[in-house]
């Protein structure tokens, strides 16, 4: 079993088991020894198709045959991984190339079926069942792109099938999208609260709005209504940007993926939201000037980016794009 992947017998995960080291012969014993290369001698039987990352997980070796990892309560550890550089250069280049060619095609296709699906759930909101689809379905879907995003860049093996791979983790996706709605409801109700308190407070000093007190109430409510949504957006953005990756990797619950991407966004938050309001902005002028063509040919390349900052960002160097698949 030496050099293969085992299933740790206390955790579940997926282990290298180490080579042997050479057993030493001692001077005084006279029974013959049988000789053991040295792990440098060794042959590796390990596949040599295409260069891989430094990390074992890369390695695609039975890849089909490993079982998933054991369900986790806790958030990953991501406490020792919030040293690092905000390097959109750098994860535009690890997006690009082979990655890139060998990833847009498909999605193209995954784009335009999830373009039916929506249409059809649109057109059943006239009697209400496409409500239910959207939250049922779309959860799923999205988080499609982000498996077969994280397997490129990995250097895995991945097929079409891959892009509907959120069915698998159904319950945790849908649990995900229902608790970032109910943390956005949470975070902005209370500004809301307070404009509607200031506006109850205006009008009983002066009913009539003849005085100055009616402006100062109007711009406190401006004032509240601008720091409410930008509250929430902050808590949104730290809870949910690695949230998915991090359910994926690790197949934690809802409130364990939060805790990591809440940990791992920790003192990066406006490098973090400034690359993604910056990849966004790219996609948004992309598709308005090219009529909405544009946007089959960005969305791939924005999706590999976000993936490749979330493995440089957890210390792992994605697969040379000259030498992927």
């Amino acid at each position: 079993m030496a050099g293969k992947t085992a299933k740790c017998p206390k955790c579940g995960a997926p282990v290298v088991v180490p080579l042997p080291d050479p057993v030493q012969q001692a001077p005084d014993d006279d029974v013959p020894v049988a000789k053991v290369r040295p792990p440098a001698e060794r042959v590796s039987t390990r596949r040599t198709e295409r260069p891989l990352a430094d990390d074992d997980s890369y390695d695609d070796e039975e890849y089909h045959d490993r079982p998933r990892p054991s369900y986790q309560s806790q958030a990953p550890d991501l406490e020792g991984l919030r040293d690092y550089q905000i390097d959109m250069g750098l994860w535009f280049q690890d997006s690009g190339g082979r990655h890139f060619s060998a990833f847009m095609g498909p999605m193209i296709g995954f784009f335009f079926i999830m373009w039916l699906i929506t249409m059809g759930m649109a057109i059943l909101t006239i009697v209400f069942i496409g409500y239910f689809g959207f939250f049922l379905l779309l959860p799923q879907l999205a988080a499609g792109p982000t498996i077969v995003c994280l397997r490129q860049l990995k250097g895995q093996q991945w097929s079409f099938g891959d892009f509907f791979g959120g069915f698998k983790y159904y319950w945790t996706t849908l649990a995900i999208e229902f608790l970032a709605g109910l943390a956005q409801l949470i975070t902005i109700l209370p500004g809301f609260i307070i404009v509607l308190a200031l506006g109850g407070i205006g009008q009983a000093i002066d009913p009539n709005g003849k005085t100055v007190v009616v402006p100062i109430v109007g711009i406190l409510s401006l004032i509240t209504i601008i720091a409410s949504v930008a509250f929430t957006i902050y808590v949104w953005f730290r809870l949910n940007i690695f949230c998915r990756q991090i359910m994926i990797e690790t197949n934690c619950g809802p409130i364990a993926a939060y805790k990591g991407s809440w940990r791992l966004t920790r003192g990066h938050f406006w490098g973090l939201f400034g690359s993604f309001v910056l990849m966004m902005m790219i996609v948004q002028l992309a598709t308005f000037l090219t009529c909405g063509i544009g946007l089959l040919f960005v969305l791939p390349r924005g999706l590999l980016f976000w993936n490749a900052a979330y493995l440089r960002i957890t210390g792992r160097t994605p697969v040379s794009p000259e030498s992927a698949y």
